[in-house]
């Protein structure tokens, strides 16, 4: 499995243009977004210590020493750092680094350019350089980024508005470093269409079942070649075409001795005048039931 290390900011305090942010939160928010990404692609992450604002108990450059040395010792193939930048309030762009002459390096830094370049439309320079301790003693491929500058409010909120769209371009590229699929971790999951089989159980109805699985009695009989939809026996197999596999989501009543259709209604909805309701559900035209029934109960 591809393993990628994560190093937020490790600065006591570099305030954000945005009121009440700061370097290391607003970093460290987005990494929590680009993880849930990296595992969705079955790319296994770590993580740098995240450390508070202001936080006079640690030492930033001790903290920093410490990841890289994690990394090292997890066999981390990327070293992933994730900053952002200040000059004068007046700049824009992104700045990421990569360590001169490393090809690991380039190779990731072309993979993540191409998904970035079709999100955000400043400036975008790639440097080298060998000034930072994160690029420079790592084993792993490197790629410090600088995302925006934070001191200049537009860039600041554009980087807090967008960090989903960020943290799947970088996901992006890193999956095509690693060659492997993306996949979407927000995308709605498809539906099975493939044929679903039941078993009858005692109680069972044909229209019971066609409503707990979306269909109709009708459509079922017709399916699986059932004259009388009102003759079905338990262990008997009934094939619901392109039905969902999870399993039913109505609520399901097991008659008891005593029980009445009104009866029933009080207790589990709370109101037996919805007594009818059952009826419908459950193809029942009269008011006998037997115990051992299961019935197929409307939402309360």
């Amino acid at each position: 499995m591809a393993k990628v290390y994560l190093s937020a900011p490790y600065h006591w305090y570099n305030p954000c243009a945005i009121a009440g942010c700061d370097e290391n939160t607003h970093n460290n928010q987005y990494l929590d977004v680009l993880e849930k990404h990296l595992h969705a692609c079955g790319i296994e992450t770590k993580r740098g210590y995240r450390r508070p604002p202001k936080d006079s108990t640690t030492d930033g450059d001790e903290l920093m020493i410490q990841a890289v040395k994690e990394s090292d010792a997890w066999g981390a193939d990327i070293h992933y750092i994730s900053h952002t930048n200040a000059f004068n309030g007046t700049v824009r762009g992104y700045r990421p680094m990569i360590y001169p002459g490393s090809t690991r390096g380039k190779k990731l830094a072309d993979c993540i350019l191409k998904y970035r370049k079709q999100i955000y439309d400043q400036p975008i320079r790639l440097s080298e350089t060998d000034e930072w301790y994160e690029l420079r003693v790592p084993a792993a491929a490197s790629y410090y980024e600088e995302h925006v500058f934070h001191d200049n409010k537009a860039d600041a909120q554009w980087f807090h508005d967008n960090m989903e769209a960020i943290a799947q371009a970088t996901a992006k590229g890193m999956c095509d470093y690693f060659g492997i699929a993306y996949v979407d971790p927000n995308a709605e999951p498809e539906k099975p269409t493939g044929e679903v089989e039941y078993t009858v159980k005692p109680g069972d109805t044909l229209w019971g079942i066609a409503q707990a699985y979306g269909t109709t009695h009708q459509e079922l009989a017709a399916y699986n070649g059932i004259q009388d939809p009102s003759l079905i026996y338990p262990g008997q197999v009934i094939k619901i075409p392109g039905g969902d596999t999870s399993a039913p989501a109505q609520r399901k009543y097991t008659v008891k001795a005593g029980d009445s259709l009104w009866q029933i209604a009080q207790d589990q909805l709370g109101d037996g005048s919805r007594y009818p309701e059952i009826q419908k559900l459950n193809g029942i035209t009269g008011s006998l039931i037997r115990p051992g029934d299961r019935l197929v109960l409307p939402e309360k």
